[in-house]
């Protein structure tokens, strides 16, 4: 007569309900198995009250002789030889046909477990249930979630067990919502079942559900184990796909992950193999898209959220993809949840911006053609100073300076108080030597609000140059004079670092230059002095100095 045997008395698991309608359902002579032996790796259960320690029937090949041989009785008759008792294990085995029924096994690094039930003695058989897939297994079958039918049927067997009025009497719309709430799974069912029946409403139970103040002891004990097991690129892939409403592609997932695709199907063959991601197949057979349970997908993003600065690329990643795929409402939506409100900004301005700012760090990354196509994909939204003068900066730092300059012009006809514009602009024609539009940029920038002093130096400077251009023609000396002009506005007044410090050393040289061309020597000087009080060792002020008369 088939027998089963439980090493484990703190309740039935789904490994053990399995063995038991094994032997309910098959005639006894029918059954295949002489015994049934039953034993658990779990180290924690899940209780009411939150995470319990609990004792497991084994946690290495050596706890696991013990239990069969206590339960096909010859434990009296083996010898404390750590060999001879495999041997005699595996001849009853062979001998007896057993099936054993493992739960938990993922959590034994023991390496000899795995060997033997690798190499089982025929006719035994072994029921492993693991988080991490077991691959010397001859068969897997994935768990997902319980159907609804199998859910509700769950959920009446435990109100019947705990004579629970509240779940028994429950609207189907109530048990609906809990069973959605929790995605099916069976331990986050059993843990609100036991909630509900202490004494909790389970509306208040739900509501507690939804605002995840109720999830994080499911959370943890279901995956924090297995997520502890991946490597970072297997976080950060279950991060995006937690991201879709749908299960991504390959392709939607290389799209906001920037990963080669080699690396993504190994991380989700990662996932897979820790069950956090279920891939779905195609008509052809071929696994195509991946996604995640929704307490799953809870968890992932409770950890996202402690990974700032990785979530924030990969939100902007995701909707720059939603963007140019013509998501554009769940692409406002994503917006929103993280920017908050528009503050009047239009729709298309804002995907536009959005867009401009991915351009602005695909280039940084070093993909200028990227930044390109984004850019111009942003101008179909809509045209704006920001995205003109984020082209323009783009342009420049690759030596295209007539298409930095047509697009810096776009700007500021756009914006004509884009400080930055004009400042950049100027800059660049600086670099160039084009003295006459350098002047042009600066002496737009001082007039606005938030210039300082290095507008006005930019400006001093860039007359100073002109001046000296065009020494053989008309009157320098009036760009020189307004140049001393600009030059005094250029100083910091209360300057705070070394930026702010070097740049006064740098204008009073400037000034000293400038003085001197109008023979003002002495005045010249004197400004050399003062640039030396700040920095005794500038080399260029010393020359100057010298130059000068000066000791």
């Amino acid at each position: 007569m088939g027998s089963v045997h439980r090493r484990d008395r703190r309740g039935r698991q789904d490994g053990l309900r399995c063995a038991y309608r094994l032997r309910e359902q098959l005639p006894n002579s029918l059954t295949p198995f002489g015994y049934i032996i039953w034993a658990s790796a779990k180290l924690t259960k899940l209780a009411p009250s939150g995470i319990a320690p609990v004792r497991p029937s084994f946690t290495n090949l050596d706890d696991l002789l013990n239990v069969i041989l206590a339960c096909t009785g010859f434990h009296e008759k083996t010898s404390s030889d750590y060999q001879e008792r495999i041997a005699l294990v595996r001849e009853v085995l062979s001998l007896a046909p057993c099936l054993l029924v493992l739960d938990n096994l993922e959590t034994v690094a023991d390496p000899a477990v795995y060997r033997l039930l690798s190499d089982l003695p025929s006719p035994s058989k072994a029921l492993v249930t693991t988080r991490v897939r077991f691959e010397e297994s001859q068969r897997n079958h994935r768990l997902t979630a319980l159907p609804l039918v199998d859910c509700l049927s769950l959920l009446a067997e435990m109100a019947k067990d705990l004579d629970s009025h509240e779940l028994l009497s429950a609207p189907p719309g109530s048990l609906n919502r809990l069973i959605e709430r929790v995605g099916g799974i069976p331990l986050a069912l059993k843990l609100a079942a036991h909630k509900v029946s202490a004494g909790n409403s389970l509306d208040t139970y739900l509501d507690r559900l939804e605002s995840g103040l109720a999830q994080q002891d499911i959370l943890e004990f279901c995956f924090a184990e297995s997520w502890g097991s991946l490597n970072e690129e297997s976080r950060h892939l279950a991060m995006a796909v937690a991201m879709f409403s749908e299960p991504p592609s390959l392709e939607e997932l290389r799209q906001i992950t920037k990963l080669p695709d080699l690396r993504i199907r190994e991380g989700l063959a990662c996932l897979t193999q820790y069950a956090f991601a279920n891939p779905f197949t195609d008509s052809r057979g071929q696994t195509s898209r991946y996604a995640l349970l929704p307490l799953t997908a809870d968890f992932v993003r409770k950890r996202t959220e402690e990974d700032p600065s990785y979530e924030t690329v990969l939100r902007d990643n995701f909707n720059i993809y939603l963007v140019e795929v013509g998501r554009y409402n769940e692409a406002l939506s994503q917006i929103a949840a993280i920017a908050g409100p528009s503050d009047g900004i239009p729709e298309k301005q804002r995907l536009s911006n959005m867009l401009v700012d991915a351009a602005f760090r695909a280039y940084q990354g070093g993909h200028y053609q990227d930044a390109v196509t984004r850019l111009d994909t942003a101008k179909s939204y809509m045209e704006t100073a920001f995205l003109y003068y984020t082209w323009g900066i783009l342009e420049r730092d690759e030596g295209h300076f007539s298409a930095a300059r047509e697009n810096f012009r776009k700007a500021s006809s756009l914006d004509q108080k884009h400080l930055s514009c004009w400042r950049s602009w100027g800059r660049m024609e600086q670099r160039l030597g084009n003295w006459e539009n350098a002047v042009a940029c600066f002496s737009t920038a001082v007039t606005l609000e938030g210039s300082d002093p290095q507008d006005y130096h930019g400006l001093g400077l860039s007359l100073a140059r002109l001046a000296a251009l065009r020494s053989h023609q008309g009157d320098p000396q009036s760009l020189v004079a307004r140049a001393e002009q600009e030059f005094r506005k250029g100083f910091y007044r209360d300057p705070i670092g070394y930026r702010e410090r070097h740049h006064n050393v740098v204008n009073h040289h400037a000034l000293a230059v400038n003085l001197a061309r109008l023979g003002r020597k002495p005045e010249a000087a004197t400004q050399v002095r003062e640039g030396l009080r700040l920095e005794p060792g500038n080399e260029r002020l010393i020359d100057l100095q010298l130059s000068l008369g000066g000791g």
